[in-house]
């Protein structure tokens, strides 16, 4: 099952990337935090916009470990209840899934969605960025990261509860280090990357409502034998 689960969560962590109210603005978040152009394409301007970029990624890693960490902390309770707590955990994936769908809003992240960005300084400054909009983005991965957050605290390990948002984190940042050595591309074809958007979060949608009915009756088991 691990790896089933460890696999869901990388794409997860792809998906967020995508979120529609994320993806326009990454540009403009990364020549911030560099402090060049978008288009500046000189040896030291790509040297910043790749280091920003770095801390910004294990600003918003910490923040989701950190998540991971108190999640896996209720598992000793949870392994108490575990098949209530695995029906109900399923049930709210189903809901973020749909939510991903477009079917409703779910928004029970929406307390953060007003955190100011830090004004970015150095490796240090986009380290705290990186920590202060993976906060501020709630509303808009929400969906996605519940998800992968319920499945965590279902697990009986502590350990496991972070190496799975650490793979989620991982799944996050592989598009923003792809992004800061084409940024300027990117940037000139941003409105083909949106559009493309829209359907990976219906795709990533289908996963997490996958995930939450297997995770609901015990059956998660299935997709090993589907990929193995």
């Amino acid at each position: 099952m691990n790896d089933v689960t460890f696999s869901v969560a990388f794409v997860a962590g792809i998906t967020s990337f995508f979120s529609p109210c994320i993806l326009p603005l990454i540009p403009a978040y990364i020549a911030y935090m560099a402090g060049v152009s978008v288009d500046d394409n000189t040896k030291k301007g790509r040297f910043l916009i790749l280091t920003r970029t770095a801390g910004f990624i294990v600003g918003f890693t910490i923040i989701f470990v950190l998540l991971g960490a108190a999640a896996s902390a209720l598992g000793t309770f949870i392994s108490k209840n575990l098949n209530i707590f695995r029906v109900i955990s399923g049930i709210f994936i189903v809901f973020f899934g749909l939510s991903m769908l477009g079917v409703f809003k779910f928004d029970m992240f929406k307390f953060a969605s007003k955190v100011k960005t830090p004004k970015s300084k150095g490796f240090l400054g986009s380290i705290l960025m990186g920590m202060a909009l993976s906060i501020g983005w709630t509303p808009c991965i929400g969906a996605v990261l519940g998800s992968i957050l319920f499945v965590a605290a279902g697990q009986t390990t502590f350990t496991y509860g972070i190496l799975l948002l650490l793979v989620y984190s991982l799944g996050f940042a592989i598009p923003f280090i792809i992004v800061s050595l084409i940024l300027d591309k990117f940037d000139k074809n941003i409105l083909k990357f949106e559009k493309a958007s829209v359907y990976i979060n219906k795709i990533g949608g289908v996963i997490i409502i996958i995930l939450g009915i297997l995770i609901m009756f015990n059956k998660l088991t299935l997709l090993n034998n589907f990929f193995l």
